[in-house]
């Protein structure tokens, strides 16, 4: 009786082992199905939640905006994972045609995908640098920004903040990266705020309101670097999920701030008289942030 316990001890110790290694291969896995085109396999690892986010009928468009920015898909170079809070994080890097990406392929504790997110930028790696120099940081953002006339978006958050790892995740969801709002309308900046003791005199400059179960904050720039909105995670929650961040609403506070389209048909107008009463001709040059 005693051999056999030792032995079926043994048995789920190993198994628990082998458990926990399964975690890369099922990301691993569902990325190269989501790459090979199989989508309804890919769909019915989804929860109910993320299903709804990312349903199957969408996947081919997310796959034809993530080869539009980085080019055909070519090979997996690598994964990890880590567990956090119950829930099992794959990170898998991919080598496009143009450009490395990195997908974030989040499994609950029954197995089910309730994230699928990519990054240009390695995931895995602490989002909020406790090292860069903030104003610089905003400063080099602005100048960026200033050039196609469009927004600045502050993230104030800390690394061991759920909220502000779930927000990041959250830019990867259809409803947020389908008007690639990163791309064309913000230069983004990550500060970092620690436990409320670090940056916090210079968020309040920008008028943002720090607190640790409501990180991360949010704040708009203008171009001339002057703020214009304000928000947190806690107005950024699913209705259903008081620790989530809603894509959805995400995408909606994006889209009431970003920088209006340019009167073009005004600007034209004052170049052509312009030109007519100084003799010259006008050269028209079409452009966009991207």
């Amino acid at each position: 009786m005693i051999a056999k316990t030792r032995v079926a001890v043994f048995i789920l110790a190993m198994g628990g082992l082998i458990f926990a290694q399964d975690y890369e291969t099922l990301g691993r896995n569902l990325i190269l199905d989501l790459f090979a085109a199989r989508y309804e396999k890919v769909a019915s690892q989804f929860d109910e939640k993320w299903a709804q986010v990312m349903p199957e009928a969408k996947l081919p468009e997310y796959v034809s905006m993530l080869s539009g920015f980085a080019g055909k898909f070519q090979e997996i170079t690598g994964t990890r994972s880590e567990e956090s809070k119950g829930h099992h994080i794959v990170y898998v890097a991919c080598r496009f045609e143009k450009r490395m990406l990195h997908l974030t392929v989040t499994f609950d504790s029954k197995n089910r995908v309730i994230v699928l997110a990519a990054s240009p930028s390695d995931p895995s790696q602490p989002p909020f640098d406790d090292k860069a120099d903030a104003k610089a940081g905003i400063k080099k953002a602005v100048d960026e920004a200033a050039v196609d006339d469009i927004r600045v978006l502050i993230a104030w958050g800390a690394n061991d903040s759920s909220g502000s790892r779930l927000f990041l995740e959250s830019r990867g969801a259809p409803a947020v990266s389908g008007p690639a709002f990163f791309r064309n309308e913000y230069k983004t900046v990550n500060v970092y705020v620690g436990h409320m003791d670090r940056n916090v005199d210079l968020a309040k400059s920008y008028g943002a309101k720090l607190k640790a179960d409501t990180l991360p904050a949010l704040t708009v720039l203008n171009s001339a670097g002057a703020a214009i909105a304000n928000t947190n995670a806690t107005a950024l929650r699913p209705e259903k999920d008081p620790a989530g961040i809603d894509p959805a609403k995400l995408a909606a506070f994006l889209k009431s701030h970003q920088a209006p389209a340019p009167n073009a048909d005004a600007q034209f107008e004052a170049a052509l008289q312009q030109a007519k009463k100084e003799g010259k001709k006008v050269f028209v040059w079409f452009s966009a942030p991207w």
